[in-house]
């Protein structure tokens, strides 16, 4: 445990929630992140996101999710700046990027892309 960082977690949803709503941005300077959970948790409370472009932030195609290049402060402060200044959009509906809805159409691309459903007998 850190003397200069408090960590009073973990928390259930809805103090997370809180959190979240509290907060300007979300800085994420990960270097390792297996499934995003902070981005999305992030990105479903209307908040911008500021990460790096490692594991599945590059995959997330949201205005608000910005990535930054290296592994830099100063690039961290210039998305930071823009986030303050509202610079980001939440026109996209995180639904509709995440969605079950949106999964089963690429799943459905995918397997009419490869051929894979006449091979294997996948109902497309």
């Amino acid at each position: 445990k850190s003397k200069f960082i408090d960590t009073p977690g973990p928390f259930n949803s809805k103090t997370l929630a809180v959190y979240y709503a509290a907060c300007d941005a979300v800085l994420f300077p990960s270097r390792f992140e297996s499934f995003g959970f902070v981005t999305l948790e992030a990105l479903a409370c209307q908040r911008p996101v500021i990460t790096t472009n490692f594991g599945v932030a590059r995959q997330i195609n949201h205005p608000a999710c910005r990535r930054v290049p290296e592994f830099s402060i100063a690039d961290f402060q210039k998305e930071f700046v823009r986030a303050l200044k509202n610079e980001f959009e939440f026109t996209i509906p995180l639904e509709n990027e995440f969605g079950l809805s949106a999964f089963s159409s690429r799943f459905k691309a995918a397997v009419e892309k490869t051929g894979s459903s006449k091979k294997k007998g996948v109902a497309p």
